[in-house]
């Protein structure tokens, strides 16, 4: 669980609920944090910051300002006449029942300055791609490799082997085949 994320103007952002599908705000969009907007207690100065103990403020001390984020791609709404694609993002109701009905309210969406084996599917890379292979945390390498739009796009950070996608050996051939697939798209 993130208990807070440490954001700034040009950090990258991926949307963590659907928001507004059919307006282009879905769970794994991703963005760039633009700005934010605070209601009445945010910094004043550039040097202003808020501190690491949100204990030691009060309630109306506690304000959460709403993030302005530039969505990636083509959306028919923008925030700004100015500014394509601006969205103000604010914090969601979350509720928990554990003993004890909890509410906690909180942002829908996370830094992403790397995304994971489900949140590549379906995602296409204009601008390149960096593989972890053999990464305990990614089982899914072979479906980021075919994200890239250009093998010339692909970074490999070490050399793909079989035993990086899996040991049973149906499922390895799936992956050789994607292998040839993808070389007689981008031959060499």
């Amino acid at each position: 669980m993130v208990t807070h994320m440490d954001l700034v103007i040009g950090s990258r952002v991926r949307l963590t609920h659907n928001l507004h599908v059919e307006g282009g705000l879905y769970n794994g969009q991703m963005g760039t944090v633009y700005g934010f907007v605070y209601q009445c207690n945010g910094p004043c100065t550039d040097e202003e910051y808020m501190p690491r103990d949100f204990g030691i403020l009060k309630d109306s001390e506690r304000e959460q300002p709403i993030i302005l984020v530039q969505i990636d791609g083509n959306l028919n709404y923008s925030c700004s006449q100015e500014i394509p694609n601006l969205v103000p993002i604010i914090p969601i109701e979350g509720r928990c029942l554990i003993g004890k009905d909890y509410k906690r309210w909180q942002y829908p969406i996370l830094l992403a300055h790397a995304r994971t084996g489900h949140s590549i599917q379906g995602f296409t890379s204009l601008n390149g791609i960096v593989v972890d292979l053999g990464s305990p945390f990614f089982g899914g390498d072979y479906v980021a490799l075919g994200r890239a739009t250009s093998l010339l796009k692909i970074l490999l950070t070490n050399v793909a082997q079989t035993s990086h996608f899996t040991t049973h050996a149906a499922y390895r051939l799936q992956v050789e085949q994607f292998y040839a697939h993808l070389e007689e798209i981008f031959p060499q």
